[in-house]
């Protein structure tokens, strides 16, 4: 008996210090998701409904929370003002960020301008989950659409990224130490004033597989400048981008991988910089001819499907079919070798 009491003690003692994770729906009120999220806690979500939600302040997630939209990125709009992140990821949290649009509703003065994330902030050792949104228009100096700060692992999935200006790096995403697993997203006309104009990679270790990126302009690295960076580039087509120096892919000093890649028609495709011979293509079509006959590299027109509007798929005549890197953990989701480009492999783009 004194053991049943002394059960039933210990459960009221913990009673008052635990709850049930719980859902709330946000109808048309940027106050009521901004007071919800600052009072949200491990496991809650937060369902959006559709319309336009102008903030007042960065919507600052701390807690393993889902914020999701519940018709999509089409509807529901994040709306920052402009000078601070329009979200910004706390350290440590674990959030998962689903179907907004994201974008600020102003062009303040440069001075005024983010540091470091005008769309996304992600904070040190945040491991955020950022799935399906539409991260538009955004300006800041640093990492204009995401900035991933030191030792963040996000998982940034499925979102298209377009429009955003860095005035320094990364117009599109700045990655800082962090390693993060970017995965089928695509990459639009971003641009920024000096490297990066899609991604910009500093000491980094991120995976970047299976995206697109198109029209995205800089000083140099116009889709993408790794910088003392140990990242992985697998199955991305990057098609169309410009700079001054690698209007496709800069690279200095490092050691990242190209595997898998459709580099075509950009403003001189590749450009190195002191990197080791690890950092070489392979298995890649390359327009300029860079590395073609060896470790599998090619330089034949990739036949897509239609370039005019955007469809990379491959035709089934495409120099690019079955030509990537033969090992099997690279294979097509139907079992096939590896197709180059954004379409190939097992994290193939739908």
């Amino acid at each position: 008996m004194r053991g049943t009491w002394r059960l039933l003690l210990i459960l009221l003692l913990a009673y008052p210090y635990t709850s049930a994770a719980k859902t709330t729906r946000i109808n048309g009120d940027a106050s009521s998701l901004e007071s919800t999220v600052s009072k949200a806690k491990n496991g809650d979500k937060i369902i959006v409904l559709p319309g336009t939600y102008r903030l007042h302040k960065t919507l600052r997630l701390a807690a393993d929370i889902t914020i999701r939209s519940e018709k999509g990125p089409g509807c529901t709009v994040l709306m920052g003002n402009g000078t601070v992140p329009v979200i910004l990821v706390e350290k440590k949290a674990s959030p998962r960020i689903d179907g907004f649009t994201i974008r600020s509703y102003t062009a303040p003065r440069a001075e005024d301008l983010p540091l470091r994330g005008g769309g996304i902030y992600v904070a040190v050792e945040a491991r955020p989950v950022i799935k399906g949104n539409w991260i538009l228009g955004n300006t800041a100096v640093f990492g204009a659409g995401i900035y991933c700060d030191q030792d963040s692992h996000a998982r940034i999935i499925q979102n298209m990224i377009e429009g955003n200006h860095a005035i320094g790096a990364g117009g599109g995403m700045f990655l800082f130490k962090s390693a993060c697993t970017i995965t089928r997203n695509t990459f639009t006309e971003n641009r920024a004033n000096n490297a990066g104009g899609a991604v910009f990679a500093s000491v980094d270790s991120s995976i970047i597989t299976n995206s697109i990126f198109w029209k995205n302009h800089a000083l140099a690295g116009g889709a993408i400048h790794l910088k003392e960076s140990y990242c992985n580039l697998i199955n991305c087509t990057i098609v169309g981008n410009s700079a001054n120096y690698g209007g496709g892919i800069f690279l200095a000093k490092g050691a990242s991988r190209l595997i898998n890649l459709i580099l075509w028609a950009n403003m001189d495709d590749l450009y190195y910089m002191g990197t080791k011979a690890i950092s070489r293509p392979e298995y890649s079509d390359i327009k300029d001819a860079d590395f073609r006959g060896t470790n599998g590299n090619i330089s034949a027109a990739p036949l897509f499907v239609a370039v005019q509007s955007g469809n990379f798929r491959l035709r089934d005549d495409s120099p690019c079919v079955n030509k990537g890197n033969p090992n099997p953990i690279y294979k097509d989701p139907d079992g096939s070798r590896n197709d180059m480009g954004a379409y190939g492999g097992p994290l193939a783009m739908d």
